[in-house]
């Protein structure tokens, strides 16, 4: 059974980089593995646990990294004399490479073995104990189905941060209801709104249930946790958050024409299809069917995946037609949906930036001077260059283009409450369940808008 015993060393910063003591991870009997978003570190010397115990001397694994000059992989490791020597294995990124760090790395630990942890037990497991073994936890399993992470990691984050800076140090035996319900108070202090306070506070639970599986904290503690309620609306301090109502129509056709060709075409598919804005941000070309008259695309990650349901998105006649005339206009040469590799993003900023310079250079009526000489240099190794718009780009371009237009700033995924509202009202609930790809009418029902045009028919008819 896997255990941790671990602590946050100093405050918890807004980036995902952290300092935590997990020697468990470097075990002889466990493949080695570098982990991304945290630097783990182990122990060289004698480790003395408790609640007063102080903390480690900790050596940092030695990184696999980048010579630019040779563009080789290299490793810096410390040798019998005690100096530090670069270990250069090949060309960066290549498998021979990385087998011979793990060789090299391997044999590291040899002569520095690592001192493994005891578990702590129920009564001197602190608060920051269970909050970094949560986090190790939750950077493993909060991930999509290709490895990248979600979302998720980043708000635990920031629900453990007024955990940590109130109650770090007290054992996790003593924090009780009354303890949570100051931490919820702390989180009234900072303006958060009421839905996100109640969401963060499940997460405080979440990290004390995992403590009990982990059996770092009693279950008798984490079960009287429930017994702090949600914040009810209009009965606390809590500021509320604002209704997302569809977006305007006269507000949607203003801004479009300030916004630029790749965010535009976005928004536009996005009210033809009612799609989310990560959905068709990151529409991928082989995952879309063009072989029939609607085309049907069938995202691989989406919001639902991990809980195991389909999404199918159906393209019309319309939605066809501005993903056509997009791909027209980043690559003239290339005929509409032939020779498009699988893997390609249908929209991708670099592309559409490119084709604009490239317009803006052919616009030119002056004399390209040295110091305006195009010095772009290739995709690197480590950074490629060519990906998908991201959605908080997306909101960035639309506020921008409705500052310009003089209307209301609006969010692209009051786009998605548009299309609920009029697929509802003109086929009806079911229908529009369907087309957002909800599970259940209730959910339908948030971003479907009820016509109140009706009710006031029966009341002029009736009343």
């Amino acid at each position: 059974q896997q255990t941790f015993n671990l602590r946050v060393l100093g405050s918890i910063p807004s980036a995902f980089t952290r300092f935590f003591a997990c020697p468990q991870a470097f075990r002889d009997d466990s493949p080695l593995q570098v982990t991304t978003g945290y630097r783990v570190c182990y122990s060289s010397g004698p480790v003395v646990t408790g609640r007063n115990a102080s903390m480690p001397r900790l050596n940092s694994v030695p990184g696999y990294r980048l010579h630019k000059p040779t563009k080789q992989a290299v490793v810096t490791l410390r040798i019998a004399t005690g100096v530090y020597k670069d270990f250069y294995l090949g060309p960066y990124g290549s498998q021979d490479s990385k087998d011979k760090y793990s060789a090299l790395i391997i044999e590291h630990r040899k002569q520095y073995p690592v001192v493994p942890l005891p578990a702590p037990m129920f009564d001197e497991a602190t608060v920051d104990d269970l909050i970094a073994g949560y986090l190790i936890h939750a950077e493993g399993y909060y991930r999509r189905a290709d490895g990248r992470k979600t979302g998720e990691l980043k708000n635990i984050i920031g629900a453990m941060r007024p955990l940590h800076a109130m109650f770090g140090d007290l054992l996790a035996s003593e924090f009780g209801p009354k303890k949570l319900v100051e931490v919820r108070q702390a989180m009234i202090g900072k303006g958060w709104v009421r839905t996100r306070i109640n969401q963060e506070i499940d997460r405080v639970r979440a990290c004390f249930r995992w403590g009990v599986a982990e059996e770092m904290v009693s279950a008798v503690h984490a079960e009287a946790l429930r017994a702090v309620q949600h914040l009810a609306k209009g009965r606390s301090d809590a500021p509320e958050s604002l209704e997302v109502l569809p977006v305007v129509e006269a507000d949607y056709l203003a801004t479009l024409p300030f916004l630029p060709p790749c965010p535009r075409a976005i928004v536009e598919l996005m009210r033809v299809t009612g799609m989310r804005p990560g959905e068709a941000c990151g529409m991928i070309w082989g995952e879309i069917d063009r072989t029939g008259e609607v085309w049907r695309h069938k995202p691989k990650h989406h919001k639902n995946a991990h809980r195991g349901q389909d999404r199918t998105i159906e393209i019309g006649p319309r939605g066809r037609a501005i993903i056509v005339a997009y791909l027209a206009y980043v690559d003239k040469s290339r005929a509409p949906c032939g020779r498009i590799a699988d893997t390609d993003f249908v929209f991708c900023p670099q592309t559409a930036r490119d084709v604009q310079y490239a317009e803006k250079r052919a616009r030119r009526k002056t004399k390209v001077q040295p110091s305006q000489a195009d010095r772009s240099k290739p995709a690197s190794v480590r950074h490629p260059r060519r990906g998908a718009y991201q959605p908080t780009a997306l909101a960035c371009a639309v506020r921008r283009a409705a500052k310009k237009a003089g209307v209301a700033a609006w969010h692209p995924n009051q786009i998605r409450h548009r299309v609920a509202t009029d697929v509802r009202g003109k086929y009806g609930l079911e229908h529009s369940q369907v087309v957002l790809g909800h599970k259940n009418a209730q959910t339908t029902e948030i971003y479907a808008e009820r016509d109140q045009g009706k009710a006031a028919q029966v009341a002029a008819e009736m009343g």
